[in-house]
């Protein structure tokens, strides 16, 4: 069990109201998980398997062409919003984004003979809240990318992994010129089985506008009424812009249903 797991396991004081799961994909990949009403792997090259991502509490996950002004409609990104109890059993756990690790991008942060399996938490329902209590103290500051400072932090001198995340963080938090974005203080949870999804499953849907505007695309929404929050799409945006939007949607959602304070 690496030394990373073992120390959230140890410090957390208390546990924080579990929180959500997030999967962010494509329209393209939405219209292949409502005809199939599934969420599937895929084979995920870091590691080499199939596998289905979420990350936990907070919608972190950007789509590969973030940067880009993109006006194809199959490309604008969609989050789902899972309860909690709702995902497959967890194979991997991990805080933070494992392909950026994987290519390089935390390297200023981190010792390079460190793994990215290093800092892996144990692989248990109750591991996220854990780490959301040592690393962040509450759910809020962890949706907010705000991390402890480190004399709030008790960081024996041999957690060299700990130490390492934490500067990661830290980074983040303040933005200082790193290549890491707030993916790298948020949970990744990686599940090697399917999640077929049923009514309730999802608790909120944030997609374009115009899946509701045209009749083909509607149609596969029907079961999902209850849950969509649409957003408005616009020529000459990039995508990026699109997550801050979904980002704030998904935050007004867990105020209102006590997830988080406001």
């Amino acid at each position: 069990m690496p030394d990373f797991g073992d120390y959230v396991e140890t410090e957390a004081t208390t546990i924080p109201i579990q929180l959500p799961y997030f999967h962010t994909c494509e329209s393209y990949d939405l219209r292949g998980i409502l005809r199939a009403n599934q969420l599937s792997t895929s084979h995920c090259k870091v590691y080499d398997e199939p596998l289905l991502y979420f990350f936990y509490g907070k919608p972190a996950y950007r789509t590969q062409v973030s940067t880009m002004v993109n006006n194809d409609p199959s490309s604008q990104p969609v989050c789902l919003m899972i309860k909690p109890n709702a995902i497959p059993v967890p194979k991997r756990i991990s805080p933070f984004d494992t392909g950026a690790y994987h290519y390089d991008h935390y390297n200023e942060h981190v010792n390079k003979k460190m793994g990215k399996d290093d800092f892996l938490l144990n692989n248990h329902s109750q591991s996220p809240l854990k780490f959301v209590n040592v690393f962040f103290d509450s759910n809020e500051r962890y949706f907010h990318s705000e991390p402890k400072k480190i004399d709030e932090m008790n960081i024996p001198y041999l957690q060299f992994e700990v130490s390492a995340y934490h500067r990661l963080i830290t980074a983040v938090s303040k933005n200082k010129n790193s290549t890491a974005d707030d993916r790298g203080c948020a949970v990744e949870v990686q599940c090697d089985a399917v999640l077929n999804l049923n009514i309730g499953d999802i608790e909120l849907l944030v997609l374009p506008s115009d899946w509701l505007r045209n009749e083909d695309s509607a149609a596969l929404l029907d079961q999902w009424d209850d849950v969509i929050d649409p957003y408005y799409s616009y020529g000459g945006w990039r995508t990026l812009a699109y997550h801050g939007i979904i980002t704030d949607k998904i935050r007004n959602h867990m105020v209102n249903r006590k997830y988080l304070k406001p």
